[in-house]
């Protein structure tokens, strides 16, 4: 049944889908459909090469990152670095300073009243593109109505950042990915993975020959040690002596910096990278793939709070269980139940917990009160603690172009396809 679902989606709502279903942490059921890569260029042109999906392919989770990022920042809370409603101007005095009274809780349940958005289009690649994404004014006062803000999740895990003393891509790995086995799940995925990695849109933007994209020269930068993670006042992070590495040689500086530069750099110029080849057509532009297909997160290097995590299937339904096992070893129960609960958030369609939406209907079927969230890429992750139910969807309906139909219900359909095994 499981398969049908897809095989009944692809290739019209997306070329490439992977579902899995868990109960009590054990798959019971796991289908895929389609092809990595299908098409060429955004005109539909079909790709001369076609991969076919498998149960372990890896898929760009867009929004999906916000919930690692949540992860994060309350186990940051949880060894004291951070405070759940300490304000933001703590850790950045110079964007919040004139906000006091916006706290690490309006950034989970993007209360804060920021923008939903804010690309630096024309903005050189370092810290001034930061600059102008953190300094997107308010539009309404904290905790008045719910506005979806990436600018919000954006700024959390720049302040994760810094109060660590680390960077966030070190500290999903440190906190999630290492402790739970997570070996598929990454910013800023390496060569290796890319031929288990599924095409996203169709950007005319990137990679055009001879130049080299925003990722690319955000992640050279990086690697030249041209950020430093320090408030805005100057003042080291409290979580400084905790962190693994310190922040030049975290954001890339010798070997490690070098190889993501010259994995940025083949894969964005269309060489060959780990046997595959990025696909370009006679028009300018990239079919993206391996790289983080939100816009701001590609400005800003690859990582960043709001989206840039790339995962699998397998990986997403282990993390998933910090939340069905009450923390799984990575976040206390305490944090997991505060995590969990009803925030009271004006204005939304569904419950708000802290990251994660509670009875999302976009995404939960008949689960009314499951926690979970959707990707713009077209993923989605569905936990119904009370009934041990996990729901892994991942797919590319962005590929080759973002508004295809039939996502919601896909998302839906699969959901109630999961809550159907525990009632047959």
């Amino acid at each position: 049944m499981l398969d049908r679902l897809l095989a009944a989606a692809v290739p019209e709502v997306a070329s490439a889908a992977v579902a899995l279903i868990a109960v009590d942490g054990v798959p019971v059921a796991v289908a895929s459909a389609g092809e990595l890569v299908r098409y060429a260029d955004a005109s539909g042109t079909l790709a001369s090469e076609r991969p076919p999906v498998r149960e372990d392919s890896v898929f760009d989770l867009a929004s999906l990152t916000k919930l690692f990022t949540t992860v994060v920042a309350l186990s940051l809370v949880e060894t004291g670095l951070l405070a759940l409603d300490e304000p933001v101007a703590t850790w950045l005095p110079s964007y919040y300073g004139a906000r006091p009274s916006i706290t690490v809780r309006h950034l989970l349940t993007h209360t804060a009243g920021l923008p939903p958005g804010r690309r630096p289009h024309g903005v050189p690649p370092g810290e001034g593109r930061w600059d102008f994404v953190l300094s997107a004014e308010s539009t309404a006062p904290p905790g008045a109505a719910y506005v979806y803000s990436d600018v919000g999740m954006i700024t959390l895990g720049r302040e994760c950042e810094i109060a660590s003393g680390s960077t966030l891509d070190s500290l999903v790995r440190r906190i999630i990915t290492g402790p739970l086995g997570l070996g598929d799940t990454s910013f800023r995925p390496p060569a290796t993975f890319l031929p288990r990695i599924a095409a996203t849109e169709f950007k005319p933007e990137r990679g055009a020959p001879g130049e080299v994209s925003d990722e690319t020269a955000s992640t050279v930068g990086r690697a030249c040690g041209e950020t430093t993670l320090t408030s805005d006042r100057g003042r080291v992070g409290r979580g400084e002596a905790l962190a693994e590495t310190g922040p030049t040689s975290e954001r890339g500086a010798g070997t490690q910096g070098e190889a993501r530069v010259v994995t940025a750099l083949t894969s964005e110029l269309g060489a060959v990278v780990g046997g595959e080849t990025t696909l370009t057509s006679g028009l300018p532009g990239v079919v993206v793939r391996g790289e983080v297909h939100d816009e701001t997160a590609h400005s800003l290097g690859g990582v960043a709070g709001h989206a840039g995590l790339f995962s699998s299937a397998g990986d997403l339904m282990r993390f998933a269980e910090i939340l069905r096992a009450g923390g799984a070893g990575v976040l206390s129960a305490e944090s997991v139940a505060e995590m969990m609960r009803d925030q009271r958030v004006p204005g939304a369609s569904f419950r708000q917990g802290l990251g994660f939406r509670i009875g999302d209907p976009a995404i939960v079927g008949p689960l009314a009160d499951a926690y979970g969230h959707s990707g713009f890429t077209g993923t989605s992750l569905v936990v119904d603690v009370a009934r041990g139910l996990t729901v892994v969807l991942l797919t590319n309906n962005v590929h080759p172009v973002r508004g295809r139909a039939g996502i919601r219900e896909l998302r839906n359909g699969v959901a109630a396809f999961g809550h159907s095994l525990l009632s047959s």
